[in-house]
């Protein structure tokens, strides 16, 4: 099988486009003096955080399922010695961020290294979850692995505070559990393990700028200050009509290149780009989901690097999005594909790359097996 024969067209087609409008909005951004820098340089760096995930992207295409195995170890274990190396270092950005989740590199830039964890726990976890389907370690046994496997980054990223990322941890780890096949009497204790947590969180780890946006989700009006952003977000959206604002005066949303990216989509392409997006974003996480499960038959261990995988970019997706929207709470939540961000962006391309090497298997294992062939 050729190497574009292995390319799985309704994966990859949906993400160039989002990446293209993703650049396309973000220069008109850059234009209006959003982002660290001046135009030229945060457009420039853009485009090579783009190019740079691409080749890293076709890097991996080549690489075989086995050697996953080898590098589950290694970057599992190296993003830990990060996220513990963010909490030491000199480097700190939380007066602008509100974590400390990021670290220098000299030449590179800052990186962000709970994006690299996030790759790691569901390339280290798949493991786990193939050797339990294939019956090499006991349920009980493979739980506590993949718990200790998730803890670990999730406590370390928390202690940043980087909630939002945690949450994407969580997610991951839900989603994958659930169609693993948890029993429904786990989920309902876990469940209300979690609606006991919430009143200490709220008390004990959430800070006041958090409280103040889950308050004013809840309770429009609450606070003028905290309500801000998203009053600006929501104007910028009307702002757009259906096919975009003829005037050439942007309305003012904070974070407008990377946070709340999409309310820029709906401002330059109004409503018809807007859907647009949803649309392209749809059929690529519907489309993974879908052939994950039919990866689940051939190669377990795969199949459940799709689902973590995904399932980190689908809440990325629905967070921002719903935020921007105002139907759920404000985070630092990026677009995949679309927001400001090297590190963000290069990890995307690495997580399409890691994805496209899987389904490129599996018409292998299909065409071995002499099933039909993937539509």
């Amino acid at each position: 099988m050729s190497f574009w024969e292995r390319i799985d067209l309704w994966t990859l087609i949906p993400v160039v486009i989002l990446t293209l409008i993703g650049l396309v909005a973000l220069n008109l951004v850059f234009q209006h003096e959003y982002g660290q820098g001046p135009y030229a340089r945060s457009w420039t760096k853009q485009l090579v955080a783009v190019a740079l995930g691409a080749v890293v992207a076709t890097i991996i295409l080549f690489i075989q399922l086995p050697t996953f195995r080898l590098l589950a170890i290694f970057s599992y274990g190296f993003s830990i010695a990060l996220l513990i190396w963010v909490k030491i270092d000199s480097y700190d950005l939380s007066a602008l961020t509100g974590a400390d989740s990021w670290m220098r590199i000299p030449l590179f830039g800052s990186f962000q290294p709970s994006e690299l964890a996030k790759i790691s726990v569901a390339l280290l976890a798949a493991e786990v979850f193939g050797k339990m389907k294939r019956q090499e370690v006991s349920e009980v046994k493979g739980i506590k692995q993949i718990v200790a496997i998730y803890a670990l980054p999730l406590a370390l990223v928390l202690m940043e505070p980087d909630l939002g990322t945690a949450l994407v941890i969580l997610f991951m780890f839900l989603v994958s559990i659930f169609i693993w096949g948890i029993r429904w009497g786990f989920i309902t204790i876990g469940f209300l393990a979690g609606l006991m947590i919430v009143p200490a969180a709220w008390f004990f780890y959430l800070n006041e700028v958090r409280r103040k946006r889950i308050l004013s989700l809840l309770f429009p009006g609450h606070d003028a200050k905290a309500d801000y952003q998203i009053n600006q977000a929501l104007k910028a959206l009307a702002n757009g009509g259906l096919f975009g604002s003829p005037s050439d005066v942007s309305i003012p949303v904070p974070v407008k290149e990377s946070d709340f990216i999409f309310t820029a989509i709906g401002e330059y392409f109004g409503f018809i780009g807007s859907m647009t997006v949803l649309i392209l974003f749809t059929i690529y996480v519907v489309r993974v989901y879908y052939l994950a499960l039919q990866m689940e038959a051939y190669e377990p261990s795969a199949a459940y690097l799709l689902i973590a995988l995904i399932s980190s970019q689908a809440f990325h997706i629905i967070e921002n999005i719903g935020m921007n929207l105002g139907l759920l709470p404000i985070t630092g939540i990026p677009l995949p594909y679309i927001s400001d961000g090297g590190t963000a962006m290069v990890m995307n391309f690495i997580t399409l790359g890691l994805i496209l090497n899987v389904l490129g298997n599996l018409k292998e294992y299909r065409t071995l097996y002499r099933t039909s062939p993937l539509t």
